[in-house]
């Protein structure tokens, strides 16, 4: 690990980011609320990234543009480690990879996925999975902004290499919901005092976990391309 990616990595155990979101309600297939915990205290290291995350990464430029041709919304910076006004009582901070250009201006989130997986039919039956679902509404929340897309390239399963120019692009717009944004503010600032008390959550799965799910199945959301 870089110093570079160090003081990031850093930088993230001071907050809640987007992608802790679900695994702090116990909803991520891939950390727990204890993991992000322990993560936070520094008492365990951050995984390396996967060769998808690399992937993703290297492609965020080509969602971009790509997303630009289709819609004709021109898309900015994003943000960086951008604390929530209730700060330091909530603790969600926001890294997004772009903002929309119009008036309003919302926030921009790039993805790359393979084109069988489920994530790649979630998307084209203009779902957001929770997973992503809970992080663009916290950064609704920290930006306060009222509205983002998701932009995704469909791509093949057989290779990390991919011709962007040849992938499905899936773009969703999703609105603000304020219920969902006000659950995800509760169980982050209980979760947060956690840290701060060096008391592990006493939850694997959030009792308000249900309700964050069904709210945010009631966010309005439109493919646009």
């Amino acid at each position: 690990m870089d110093n570079h990616e160090a003081e990031w990595h850093e930088k993230r155990r001071e907050g809640i980011g987007g992608s802790d979101i679900a695994a702090i309600f116990g909803l991520s297939n891939w950390k727990s609320p204890w993991e992000i915990y322990r993560l936070k205290l520094g008492l365990d290291q951050p995984e390396a990234s996967s060769a998808a995350a690399a992937r993703g990464s290297a492609l965020e430029p080509e969602v971009i543009r790509r997303f630009e041709e289709a819609c004709g919304i021109n898309v900015g910076p994003g943000v960086d480690f951008l604390r929530h006004p209730a700060w330091p009582d909530i603790r969600i901070q926001a890294n997004t990879d772009g903002t929309l250009l119009q008036e309003p201006e919302g926030i921009f989130e790039a993805k790359t996925t393979t084109e069988r997986s489920s994530t790649a039919a979630a998307f084209e039956d203009r779902v957001i999975p929770t997973y992503y679902a809970t992080q663009v509404q916290g950064y609704l929340a920290a930006t306060g902004t009222s509205w983002g897309v998701i932009a995704a390239l469909l791509g093949p399963s057989m290779t990390n290499t991919w011709d962007p120019d040849r992938c499905q692009l899936v773009a969703l717009r999703f609105e603000r919901n304020d219920y969902a944004i006000q659950l995800i503010e509760e169980v982050s600032a209980q979760f947060w005092r956690c840290v701060e008390d060096r008391t592990a959550p006493s939850w694997q799965r959030h009792p308000l976990s249900r309700d964050l799910v069904w709210a945010l199945h009631q966010t309005p959301i439109e493919r646009i391309a």
